[in-house]
Order: C-alpha cells, then sequence, then structure tokens
C-alpha cells in the first residue's frame, strides 16, 4: 500500500489480488484501520471516497474529507464505486513495453496494460480517472 497526500485528498494505492476478492466494505473498513493504526491518520468526520477498481492493478481510493459535517467520534462514508476503471502508467520508454497499448499525449508515453506487469508499477507514474480518458481521446495510439 502507498499512500500520499495532496490538498485535502488522501490517496491509497493498494496493488493486490487478495483484495479484489474480498467484500468492498471489509476492504474499505480495513483499509481506513491501516491509516489510523499505521500512519497515525486521525480519520473522524465525513469523507467522501471514490474508489477506483482494475483488475490488472488492484485499487486507487481517493479520500476527501467534508469540512461541512462535524460529529465526534463518527465515521461518515460516501462511498463511489468505479469498477473496471482505466488506469494509465506513464513510462519513460515505451520499447520495454510493446506487448500493451501505448499512448503519445504531451510529450510523454503512457502504457495500458494487457497483462498485469509488477515492474511497470515501481518505474511509472500512476494516471487514472479524468486524466486517463484523456490521453485515450486526445493521444496518438502507437501500438
Amino acid at each position: 500500500m502507498k499512500i500520499e497526500s495532496i490538498l485535502n485528498k488522501i490517496i491509497v494505492y493498494v496493488y493486490s489480488d487478495e483484495l479484489l476478492k474480498c467484500d468492498i466494505k471489509d476492504t474499505i473498513k480495513r483499509i481506513i484501520g491501516s491509516l489510523k493504526k499505521y500512519y497515525k491518520l486521525d480519520i473522524l468526520g465525513s469523507y467522501n471516497i471514490k474508489l477506483f477498481m482494475n483488475d490488472k492493478y488492484g485499487y486507487i481510493i481517493e479520500i476527501i474529507k467534508n469540512d461541512n459535517y462535524i460529529k465526534e467520534n463518527i465515521i461518515k462514508i460516501n462511498l463511489n464505486i468505479l469498477k473496471d476503471s482505466l488506469i494509465l502508467y506513464e513510462v519513460e520508454d515505451p520499447l520495454d513495453y510493446m506487448n500493451n497499448e501505448i499512448y503519445y499525449y504531451d510529450n510523454k508515453f503512457y502504457i495500458n496494460l494487457v497483462e498485469k506487469d509488477v515492474n511497470i508499477m515501481e518505474n511509472s507514474n500512476l494516471i487514472y480517472s479524468n486524466s486517463a480518458y484523456k490521453i485515450i481521446g486526445r493521444g496518438i495510439k502507437i501500438n
């Protein structure tokens, strides 16, 4: 699990086959528990959570705190689940990934995986949500 905090948003990247097989409610509870326990994040109040699911990657979870809702010792979650989400990988050298779909957009190369590839995750930036669809729609498909 990898965690980023950007402005008022927490992004959790979970590369796992096992989590995809679990109940979504249990998965969210486990991830929130991990955020509290290991990362010492105080998760109380109201949150909007977007769960991006991809069978070749796992989960990307965006957690945004809703500051308008204040109650102590309560967690309120509005969950939006996006199954089969498009996740692209920004890479330096597309030649290493010729067996996948390759797109060129804004002077960068992006890979849409055909099969799982653990190595690409360590050597790339993840692009998802509207940004990924923008690249597919406006970019040039090379392979």
